[in-house]
């Protein structure tokens, strides 16, 4: 391992390991790990969001990557400046903001 894990996806039989400096996919059978690309300036963060993709962040720029450790979208999402978090609401927490109004 590079460096200590600052973020982790389960992506069916891989992990997606978010280290200080890069990302790698790690395949749950052979023991392989294969480096994705680096994080630039950001913390790693990943994000599941289902239909086997990921979220994951570099620099200002977060990146759809599919389970296979191949970048699923021609863009991605550009933010003003290097995000503190990213995260995902589900169906369920969007029916509980409707019902109780926040």
């Amino acid at each position: 391992m590079p460096d200590s894990v600052k973020s982790i996806v389960w992506c069916d039989q891989a992990l997606c390991v978010g280290f200080k400096k890069e990302y790698n996919m790690i395949n749950l059978s052979t023991g392989a790990m294969s480096e994705l690309f680096s994080v630039g300036k950001g913390t790693p963060m990943a994000v599941p969001l289902g239909d086997q993709q990921i979220l994951l962040n570099r620099d200002h720029i977060s990146v759809f990557v599919g389970y296979d450790g191949k970048i699923t979208k021609k863009y991605g999402l550009t933010w003003s400046e290097v995000p503190l978090g990213i995260g995902k609401i589900t169906d369920l927490d969007r029916d509980f903001f409707i019902r109780h109004q926040i």
